[in-house]
């Protein structure tokens, strides 16, 4: 019974911060960061910006990542480290555009609508 509340109020915070960021469309994404594949499937997006900005969120609300665009093909990327965290704003780097994909030697951030 515990273990069941615990479960919803982690999906009704999840989903909180999801709306919050405009996260509530479902895609497929990657997210990968120094070598470690935090997301890689279904999960949830804001949709893609005409520069290519977008927000990612995992299904379950652990990890929340952005492409904030510089300038075309540039872009700074960002996650929330910490699991369920409530924002990503922790710095990852700067990320190239290398096909539909953010990249860099640090990340990898890719978002399939």
């Amino acid at each position: 019974m515990v273990r069941a509340a615990l479960i919803c109020l982690c999906l009704a915070w999840a989903g909180a911060a999801a709306a919050e960021e405009g996260v509530t469309k479902p895609a497929e994404c990657i997210l990968t960061v120094k070598g470690a594949q935090i997301i890689a499937g279904p999960c949830l997006t804001n949709g893609i910006g005409r520069d290519g900005a977008f927000a990612i969120a995992s299904l379950d609300g652990e990890f929340a990542a952005r492409v904030r665009v510089k300038s075309p093909g540039l872009a700074e990327a960002y996650w929330n480290e910490t699991p369920f965290a409530e924002n990503a704003d922790v710095l990852i780097g700067t990320v190239v555009l290398i096909g539909a994909c953010w990249a860099s030697d640090k990340a990898k951030l890719c978002v399939a609508q």
